[in-house]
């Protein structure tokens, strides 16, 4: 279910598979979504405090290396971490407001980055 609902990229081996199950809770806390089972809150907490942690060492390590394509992934999804929307998404979804609004900015594409 969470799947479904929370998860707009692809995950490899499905809920059953441990790195499926991250997957899944790492696209279910950028997409802000909710969680219903008890086993699962604390291995969403324990990736909530770190993810940003994680995602910006691997920009630095991109960085360093001079890998620029891969850097500006990873920037792009460091900001996504920490702001909780993804990089897709309209900017001004992060202050959740006006959420029908938002849906047809971002139906239109006319947002800047």
């Amino acid at each position: 279910m969470l799947e479904r609902t929370s998860c707009p990229l692809e995950i490899k081996g499905g809920p059953s598979d441990k790195h499926g199950k991250i997957s899944i809770l790492i696209q279910l806390y950028i997409s802000r979504g909710s969680i219903d089972s008890f086993s699962l809150v604390s291995d969403a907490a324990y990736i909530s405090a770190s993810l940003a942690r994680i995602t910006r060492a691997l920009f630095e390590i991109c960085l360093r290396r001079g890998w620029c394509e891969m850097s500006l992934f990873m920037l792009e999804y460091c900001k996504a971490v920490d702001r909780q929307i993804w990089p897709h998404q309209h900017p001004l979804r992060q202050f959740d407001k006006g959420l029908s609004i938002l849906r047809k900015l971002e139906e239109r594409g006319k947002f800047i980055h």
